[in-house]
């Protein structure tokens, strides 16, 4: 049973990141349960989904995890204490330093080069799914389903 959480403002695309997941684990078979706290619809209110993923099905949520996305400062601040001793937090480079479990991940920077700053989920959700040994190959028919035809070879 592993548990993921993507956390981050309002309008960062921890929706779309979460949508990407839930898809992917279920095509590759595994049950997925997920929490979405999502405090504010306006920009910049600071939310979070968990989703934990098994092969036999899941009721109940953790917060105990394994993987934390986050997304921006605030997101760290506030999850980095729930992530386990053998867990890993992925994080953009500005504000991930100085933690042995970091993996940055420089999604703003591939996202400014590409003029596309909405492309910071996409590359988190392949981060994720890399860390889970996942097919990134496997990826692109998911975005297309999630994403729609919007800017895709971007977010490829």
């Amino acid at each position: 049973m592993y548990n993921i959480c993507i956390a981050g403002a309002a309008g960062m695309g921890i929706e779309t990141i979460a949508a990407i997941l839930e898809r992917r684990f279920k095509r590759n078979g595994y049950y997925v349960f997920a929490v979405r706290d999502v405090m504010s619809r306006v920009r910049g209110g600071a939310n979070f989904i968990l989703l934990r993923i098994d092969t036999k099905p899941v009721h109940s949520h953790s917060y105990s995890v394994d993987v934390l996305a986050a997304l921006n400062l605030e997101g760290l601040n506030l999850h980095k204490d729930t992530v386990n001793s053998d867990g890993y937090i992925l994080c953009d480079t500005p504000f991930g330093r100085g933690n042995d479990k970091i993996i940055n991940v420089e999604a703003g920077r591939r996202a400014r080069e590409l003029k596309a700053p909405y492309v910071s989920g996409s590359i988190f959700a392949g981060a994720i799914l890399k860390l889970f040994g996942d097919s990134l190959a496997q990826l692109e028919e998911d975005l297309k389903a999630v994403l729609g035809n919007h800017d895709i070879e971007k977010n490829i």
